[in-house]
């Protein structure tokens, strides 16, 4: 066992399908999340990226019916395959960037598939679901 090291990444699939996490907040030291890392994770509410996360992996938070909010840190640059696909709840992207860095992130064309409610909420403006 390593005491006292920090947490530096989170496996494939690490949480998936847990019933008791309602929010996260990944601390800073993670730089990378596995693929499916929350996928169908029921209860959760609210999630918090990393300020070092670059890629917001495939599957990473599928499923999650309630997730509502997740704040992403402008240090992302790619927004796999179905990252947030029927997070039907979510309203909220609070990204950490302007609306130009947001349009420079790859995004995977079913990123939010099925969350047509979601506005993305930038340092100098607010996106719709069509237009993030």
């Amino acid at each position: 066992m390593h005491e006292n090291l920090p947490v530096t990444a989170i496996a494939v699939r690490a949480f998936s399908q847990c019933t008791s996490i309602i929010s996260i907040e990944i601390p800073d030291s993670v730089t990378e999340i596995g693929s499916q890392a929350f996928y169908q994770c029921p209860n959760l509410q609210r999630a918090v990226l990393p300020a070092k996360l670059t890629d917001i992996g495939t599957y990473l938070f599928y499923e999650c019916t309630s997730l509502k909010s997740v704040t992403v840190p402008v240090s992302v640059t790619t927004i796999g395959e179905k990252a947030f696909a029927f997070c039907l709840k979510l309203q909220t992207v609070n990204y950490n960037g302007t609306v130009a860095q947001w349009a420079e992130i790859t995004k995977s064309s079913s990123w939010k598939q099925s969350a047509s409610n979601l506005t993305v909420t930038c340092t100098d403006g607010t996106l719709t679901a069509e237009e993030a």
